[in-house]
């Protein structure tokens, strides 16, 4: 996801400047999981991340899509709301609580 200037930082999606919102897609949760949890360089900026982020709760949302759909971020805000208000369910989901593709 880029914004207008080829950065997600260009794209403000919540009334709070300060959170920065990033989306990408995947072809499976296991590629995702490799990505996220075996790559050294993803996993040493994730261990610094408190230096340059707040905690906040709900900051990451899972859900399938169908091939060639591009999500956009009206939706991933939707499904953000959902896992919030109704906790991992298909529709929107966690590495720790993940459901399976739809046949």
């Amino acid at each position: 996801m880029k914004g207008d200037g080829n950065d997600a930082l260009d794209i403000q999606a919540f009334d709070d400047p300060n959170i920065a919102s990033n989306m990408s897609v995947w072809e499976s949760l296991d590629a995702l999981t490799h990505f996220v949890y075996r790559n050294n360089d993803h996993g040493e900026i994730m261990r610094r991340r408190h230096e340059w982020f707040e905690r906040i709760e709900f900051y990451l949302v899972l859900w399938w899509i169908e091939s060639g759909h591009k999500p956009n971020l009206k939706e991933a805000k939707l499904r953000l709301e959902g896992l919030q208000a109704n906790g991992p369910s298909p529709y929107a989901f966690t590495f720790k609580a993940a459901f399976p593709p739809p046949e």
